[in-house]
């Protein structure tokens, strides 16, 4: 008889236990598909003068200027990843911190602006009528040392005056826009005169 009882307590446990990890699969692919359906668009940036700084929705002929390349439409990506407040977790055991009751201590704060703020510093060096064009990926909570910051990724694309362009990937920190890391440069020179010759950059 206890023999009995003891298999079905254990057999409750495993039930048990089964379902909880269930539910918590469930629950971060569930913010998972927030973060996915999250806006994704182009926003523009125009240097019109040196404190004058034009922000918009980027248009369609503008993405059709800038040959916006390969990376703005990256491959379906089919792994699972720790999502904490809609947010994706990056950092050493962070699948042990999707709970909001497991407490971390971040070393900032989200700033709704921080997309126009980034806009600004990246753009304080550059000639006028430069366009800087943001496009968002991922809100990311970045671990180390048991400390969190939250930060934006994002892809960046500058349009010169003489109608060249380079890119790359960003991270950006949520609190003030500034630029924390940069990845994959790439440089394109505009052909002009009928294709013939190009501008140097």
């Amino acid at each position: 008889m206890l023999k009995k009882v003891s298999f079905t307590f254990f057999s409750f446990l495993i039930a048990l236990f089964v379902f909880k990890a269930y539910q918590g699969l469930q629950s971060n692919k569930d913010q998972e598909e927030v973060v996915k359906k999250g806006p994704k668009e182009w926003k523009t940036f125009h240097k019109k003068a040196k404190r004058d700084i034009a922000s918009y929705t980027s248009t369609k002929k503008e993405l059709s200027d800038i040959k916006v390349d390969r990376r703005s439409k990256p491959p379906v990506d089919t792994r699972i990843y720790p999502i904490r407040d809609g947010r994706r977790l990056s950092g050493p055991k962070a699948f042990d911190y999707t709970s909001t009751e497991i407490e971390i201590s971040f070393m900032n704060d989200i700033n709704n602006d921080w997309e126009h703020l980034a806009g600004e510093n990246l753009l304080r060096f550059q000639p006028k009528d430069t366009k800087l064009f943001i496009k968002k990926g991922s809100s990311l909570i970045l671990l180390k040392n048991k400390k969190a910051r939250y930060a934006e990724e994002v892809l960046v694309t500058y349009l010169m005056p003489n109608g060249n362009q380079y890119s790359y990937n960003a991270l950006i920190d949520s609190s003030n826009g500034n630029v924390m890391k940069t990845w994959n440069r790439t440089r394109h020179e505009f052909y002009v005169d009928k294709g013939l010759k190009f501008s140097p950059f």
